[in-house]
């Protein structure tokens, strides 16, 4: 089994060919499965770089068609995109996958909630 820091590590620095290499060793499914000790998934550390090649490529076989990861304080793939100002992300996200604009975490904040922090 892969090392979840290393796959993490790829997502957040926007490595799409180790994502695609990593993908095609251990699955899509294994990769979207880890998590940081928060509950942050690869999903969460594509978003919050704005890696839209690397999220392209984890929501190929479907993840996130219907709903989308939630952290340990319930904050999707969106909110850490807001919170960062990737707005590029915010879109991607908001047009491709099932995070929602209104999908509020934890604390009740929506993704505009933080955005406007």
């Amino acid at each position: 089994m892969c090392d979840a820091a290393v796959v993490l590590r790829a997502c957040r620095r926007g490595d799409v060919h180790l994502v695609q290499t990593l993908q095609r060793r251990y699955g899509s499914a294994a990769l979207l499965r880890m998590k940081d000790s928060r509950g942050a998934t690869c999903l969460h550390y594509a978003a919050r770089g704005g890696h839209i090649a690397v999220l392209k490529q984890l929501t190929l076989h479907g993840a996130c068609e219907n709903t989308a990861p939630r952290t340990r304080v319930g904050a999707t793939p969106l909110h850490d995109a807001a919170v960062l100002g990737e707005l590029n992300a915010i879109r991607w996200l908001v047009q491709q996958t099932a995070c929602n604009i209104r999908d509020a975490d934890r604390d009740g904040c929506t993704a505009l909630h933080l955005a406007a922090r």
